[in-house]
């Protein structure tokens, strides 16, 4: 049984104030030293490149000639070489040096600043208790990634796409990086501490030396030595028997050469481990490649940036922790019971309570923590928020035992109002599972009307669906202004009834500046209405739009439209529904349309635009095939351009092989099914709620993986109610 993620939240939030303290202080110096690394790989590409065709005993022979006598010659991080002796005119000290031409300069030094933070880095100006500390909050960083990496994905899966939260995708860019950066520095601590594996360095002893004299620039070794690959370089106290050069490669080998004869004395190649902790240590310090001192840079600034997303996430959610977490005492109509993961639900729950009340409609508001049912009252509003893909809100895992003490009036009813992401696999699964533990409870009746990423459309139908549900009076719920738009007159140019359904065609009577395009969404009212209901729309090549209309026994709303004649006025908003527009597949995609009823309303203005040979599929549910009439034009006209090549038309009256519904279409015929989803393939669906769950299951036990990647990458759309 896998842990809740509130376990692995909690452990992730206790860690990031752990550590916050030092952590701040090691990513600012560290970026910092980031910063000084890349720019020292900048000098050093100048300087290799006077020293990329140089020996070792090409630059001996010039030094011998501004030098009485030599101590040592070494290149620091910046490929800056110093030489250490004493001048021709008796002078001692240490001086710049430029390989190429043996120019003397001022000795490179480095800066006080970068002194500074290095020492900032290490230990915090604290010694060794420093150091323990600066290595105990690398670790517990790494810790800190690795619960950031577990909850993201228990709580977002592997979806492959943004969650739309910066803390979360920004952490998951710089996952592996800041990982690489922990890791990194926790070795180097590791060894200062003696906890790094150690090996001693395997060691070459040389025979007899010859006995012969040669000038250093003439050593064999040094003529086959690279200056690239130089480390550091000292002389002998005196040039006699049993004298020798030190010489340190930068690949950590250490070797020993005779003073006299430029022979190898002993050879010393670190052990594997201590190669490991070289390459780590100047990987970490950004010594090793631009690459690395650039990506530290950069993930050190992500990493501070995520600090500060980190504690405004935990701000927001203390502040909202105690928010109207008791109940009201005055006796209610309506109580409205909010399970919220950081606060977003609280505003839609107080602009419905603000209407109710308007309205003399009395409404208790309180967590779903601290509710316990009121017996008098008959209508509950729960708004549920998914977290993720599927989970509860953090403070409610145990959810389910807070419901075995609720008992409701034998009368109430209640609505789930559940909120979540469509582009996760379980939608708004919380709410899912409320409404059905909840339905479980007495013979409870509950609604459940799931809302995508909060969107004003949705919201404005779960508002209409709850006053009906709850049979409650009609009441007009203010939306924000971004999705309100100006009312706009359209006048019907064609109407055609197809037993329950009627299609209605309308012109726009003046110039509508918005573009419309199929998928949109008219919003109308009828004249003695309250508010307003939505439906699909199709644009057309004329600049005509469409709706399909399902005519409901007692609907006011369709009730009306079907009232209405060729010529006849409404008055209608726009809107725009960017999440069901169709965009035409590439590389050779094609397009599966599926439907049933009235959800034919959007489609015909998309396959009306498809180009010539687009090879699209429709598959239309409809109970009756003489329903289909109103559109027959318009498909026959794609067929004979290849637009469309396929159309199937499902009667569940006049069932033909046992099709009687639009999922049996896509079992009775595997290769449709396999098609619609191979390479580029796009599936739109509309219609009813049931038949998208249905269609959805089907594909998910016959062609998950298809099925996944479609969804991820946006090209299964679906608009169903």
């Amino acid at each position: 049984m896998s842990l809740p993620a509130i376990w692995f939240r909690r452990l992730h939030r206790w860690l990031a104030g752990t550590i916050s303290a030092g952590l701040l202080m090691a990513l600012v110096s560290g970026a910092a030293l980031s910063w000084n690394a890349t720019s020292c790989h900048v000098q050093e590409w100048v300087a290799e490149e006077d020293a990329l065709t140089l020996s070792v005993a090409e630059v001996v022979i010039d030094l011998e000639s501004s030098f009485s006598a030599l101590d040592e010659m070494k290149v620091d991080a910046c490929g800056q070489w110093t030489v250490t002796g004493q001048r021709q005119n008796g002078a001692y000290g240490s001086w710049g040096l430029r390989p190429s031409n043996c120019e003397l300069s001022h000795a490179p030094t480095t800066a006080n600043w970068v002194k500074w933070m290095t020492s900032l880095h290490r230990s915090l100006f604290m010694g060794t208790l420093g150091r323990i500390f600066v290595g105990l909050t690398a670790g517990l960083f790494l810790l800190l990634l690795v619960t950031g990496a577990l909850l993201t994905l228990k709580v977002h899966g592997l979806a492959g796409r943004g969650t739309g939260l910066w803390h979360v995708d920004m952490g998951l860019l710089v996952l592996v990086p800041c990982a690489m950066m922990a890791f990194t520095g926790v070795a180097m601590s590791a060894h200062r501490f003696g906890l790094w594996p150690d090996a001693p360095p395997l060691n070459a002893h040389a025979g007899m030396v010859e006995q012969r004299v040669l000038p250093a620039s003439q050593f064999e070794v040094f003529e086959n030595m690279h200056l690239v690959a130089l480390q550091n370089l000292k002389w002998p106290f005196a040039l006699e028997e049993g004298e020798w050069f030190e010489v340190r490669l930068k690949d950590g080998t250490h070797l020993e050469v005779d003073a006299l004869s430029g022979d190898i004395i002993s050879k010393q190649v670190p052990a594997m481990s201590q190669r490991s902790l070289n390459w780590l240590g100047a990987v970490h310090t950004g010594e090793a490649h631009w690459f690395w001192s650039v990506l530290w840079l950069f993930s050190s600034a992500c990493a501070l940036a995520l600090g500060w997303t980190g504690f405004n996430i935990w701000n927001a959610r203390r502040a909202t922790k105690s928010k109207r977490v008791e109940m009201l005492d005055a006796d209610a109509d309506v109580e409205i019971v909010v399970a919220s993961q950081g606060g977003t639900t609280w505003a839609i729950a107080e602009q419905w309570t603000k209407v109710f009340e308007g309205n003399g409609i009395r409404v208790n508001l309180c967590a779903m923590e601290a509710f316990r049912p009121n017996l008098a009252c008959r209508r509950m509003v729960f708004m549920a928020a998914t977290y993720g893909q599927g989970e509860a809100p953090e403070h409610l895992w145990s959810w389910k035992d807070l419901l075995s003490t609720w008992e409701f009036h034998p009368d109430a009813r209640g609505v789930v109002v559940a909120l979540g992401d469509k582009k996760y696999r379980h939608f708004a699964q919380f709410g899912h599972d409320l409404a059905e533990e909840l339905a479980g409870l007495q013979e409870f009746p509950v609604l459940l009307h799931k809302v995508h990423r909060r969107t004003d459309a949705d919201l404005l139908l779960g508002w209409q669906r709850t006053l009906g549900h709850l049979k409650l009076p009609d009441l007009a719920l203010n939306v924000s202004n971004e999705w309100r738009n100006q009312r706009e007159t359209f006048q019907v140019v064609e109407r055609t009834s197809a037993g329950q359904m009627v299609w209605l065609r309308f012109r726009s009577v003046v110039s509508i500046e918005k573009q419309i395009e199929s998928g949109d969404l008219m919003a109308v009212c009828p004249p003695e209405g309250n508010h307003e209901r939505m439906y699909s729309l199709s644009m057309f090549e004329d600049q005509n739009t469409g709706m399909c209309v399902r005519i409901k026994r007692g609907g006011e709303c369709s009730t009306w439209l079907d009232s209405l004649e060729v010529g006849n006025m409404i008055d209608a908003r726009i809107l725009k529904n960017p999440k069901f527009h169709f965009d035409i597949p590439k590389h050779g995609g094609r397009t599966t349309f599926i439907c049933n009823g009235s959800g034919i309303g959007p489609f015909l203005g998309m396959i009306e635009s498809l180009p010539d040979d687009a090879r699209a599929t429709l598959v239309w549910g409809v109970k009756e095939r003489n329903h289909t009439r109103f559109a027959e034009d318009i498909l026959s006209q794609a067929l004979n351009r290849g637009a469309l090549t396929r159309l199937e038309v499902v009667t569940s009256k006049e069932a033909t092989n046992n099709l009687k519904h639009v999922q049996d279409v896509f079992c009775y015929d595997a290769d449709l099914a396999s098609t619609a989803l191979s390479g580029q393939g796009r599936v739109m669906i509309c219609g009813s709620l049931a038949m998208a769950r249905d269609i959805e299951t089907m594909f998910q036990e016959s062609h998950n993986e298809a099925f996944q990647a479609a969804r991820s990458e946006g090209r299964w759309q679906s608009d169903c109610y």
